[in-house]
């Protein structure tokens, strides 16, 4: 029986956080771009996708646009932690046989759109799905984490300083990352 071990050959990034040049489908495809040119891979040789559309597009939908034939997909949204998912549903589908070469995308111009205090709606913009109940009133990415914190605050005791030092923590570790 062949090694069915997964191994990650190849990463890609698009231009995040600055190019305001691509909408969230231009960063899956650049990613991918320059995942293969990295990893060496034939586009042709992928069997699997797994990845979320953060502007509502759906897996399937996602794989198409980068013209990948698959006979696996995985679609999995938690939220943050989606692509630790995909990563771990990828491995299990690769030692199954049910796929052999799987790529993994996250494309997001949320930085653009979605984050401050304003809201992210423009005038007169249509909105659906779950979303609908949030935009009308400005509710952000920040705005969400500004309530998941107030909320642990009072359950928890937790103080503005305990969450400075976690914050002060992570700037530490992704200032040694120079695409952080």
């Amino acid at each position: 029986m062949a090694d069915r071990t997964p191994v990650i050959v190849g990463v890609g990034l698009s231009d995040y956080p600055r190019a305001p040049h691509l909408d969230a489908l231009g960063h899956h495809a650049q990613a991918t771009q320059r995942a293969l040119i990295d990893s060496g891979v034939d586009k042709r040789a992928i069997d699997g996708y797994a990845g979320v559309g953060m502007g509502g597009e759906l897996t399937p939908s996602l794989a198409e646009y980068l013209g990948i034939d698959h006979r696996w997909v995985d679609g999995t949204m938690t939220g943050g932690s989606a692509f630790e998912f995909h990563v771990q549903h990828a491995e299990a589908a690769i030692r199954q046989g049910m796929c052999d070469t799987v790529l993994i995308t996250y494309g997001s111009d949320f930085l653009s759109t979605m984050l401050g205090t304003g809201g992210f709606l423009s005038a007169g913009q249509r909105v659906g799905g779950l979303m609908q109940y949030e935009a009308p009133y400005g509710s952000s990415l920040v705005g969400n984490y500004a309530l998941a914190a107030r909320r642990h605050m009072h359950e928890y005791g937790t103080t503005s300083e305990h969450l400075a030092t976690i914050a002060v923590g992570v700037r530490e570790f992704a200032a040694l990352n120079p695409n952080a």
